[in-house]
């Protein structure tokens, strides 16, 4: 996902003042992946989750 915005300064910015990068990021690593913020001030931002094939709670040989 991008936006057309005019970006920011991601190590500048606490996920604890920007409430819906706090829950994206809380989700993705609740749900065991990871979440990449890619920004710079007059650039789109890019946030890019990524999620293990296997869902939270079950077994990898699909018989969970």
């Amino acid at each position: 996902m991008a936006d057309d915005g005019t970006g920011f300064e991601p190590d500048k910015v606490s996920l604890e003042d920007h409430f819906g990068l706090k829950i994206m990021d809380e989700q993705v690593t609740w749900l065991g992946g990871s979440l990449t913020i890619d920004s710079s001030p007059g650039y789109s931002t890019r946030v890019v989750a990524v999620l293990p094939t296997t869902g939270r709670g079950e077994q990898e040989d699909g018989n969970g």
